[in-house]
């Protein structure tokens, strides 16, 4: 059986992308990648000029669900469950023949699909994994926000955190990021106003691609944030 081989490609521009990634996937014969269902995924968007002349065999890995389906539900996790298990299975299928990259949005081993696919594989796969640069980073990069100095923690949330979770680490937390934001905007910033935080916070959509806006939160007026949009929270920023 044939090697996997994860990919970060960072958190959209394409120019992000490693010298090692880069070299991985152009030189790839069989390609996987998650994605929306009627989209072409945005993974795979960013690898789209390094493959265009190879023509590598793609495996598109659809969720069956998404933001529609409460992650909590019964039915969530066994709809999410049965994708994981098949999606193993077709790689396992593809390795017959030859290594797979999969590509993964930021880096593979941070809040990554392709982790749950790696627990079901890694007994009988070998599977090779090669960093990216993540999205958070990208944001307080192109954001010009220095997060964290010194000995500072820095803390890592999602906006689908209950109220009480968020507000205990905004209030025990100096450098903050929020991820996945998306329809928890309005509860993100109701918990960041409790806190007196909300004049410290920046929201990104889509760090590093080409609509990317760098917003103060408290002047956001969408009740809901992209997808792709992180809130960077810290002192630095206030100061």
């Amino acid at each position: 059986m044939y090697n996997i081989y994860c990919v970060g490609v960072g958190p959209g521009d394409p120019e992000l992308l490693t010298i090692k990634a880069s070299r991985i996937i152009s030189d790839a014969r069989q390609i996987a990648y998650f994605r929306k269902k009627n989209t072409l995924g945005r993974a795979r968007a960013i690898i789209d000029t390094l493959i265009s002349n190879s023509a590598p065999f793609e495996y598109a890995m659809e969720y069956p669900v998404t933001n529609e389906v409460d992650f909590r539900s019964d039915k969530y996790k066994h709809s999410i469950n049965r994708f994981y298990d098949d999606c193993a299975n077709q790689l396992k299928k593809l390795l017959l023949n030859d290594d797979v990259v999969v590509i993964s949005e930021g880096d593979p081993l941070f809040y990554g699909s392709f982790v749950h696919l790696f627990r079901l594989l890694k007994k009988d796969v070998n599977i090779e994994f090669v960093p990216g640069i993540t999205a958070m980073s990208g944001a307080w990069n192109n954001s010009k926000l220095p997060i964290a100095m010194g000995d500072q923690p820095l803390t890592i949330l999602m906006g689908i955190q209950s109220r009480e979770e968020l507000k205990s680490h905004l209030e025990s937390s100096k450098n903050v990021v929020i991820m996945k934001v998306g329809t928890q905007l309005e509860k993100v910033k109701s918990v960041l106003e409790e806190t007196d935080r909300l004049k410290e916070a920046l929201v990104i959509e889509k760090a590093t691609m080409p609509e990317q806006k760098i917003i103060p939160l408290r002047e956001y007026t969408k009740s809901e944030a992209p997808y792709f949009s992180i809130i960077l929270i810290t002192e630095e920023y206030y100061e």
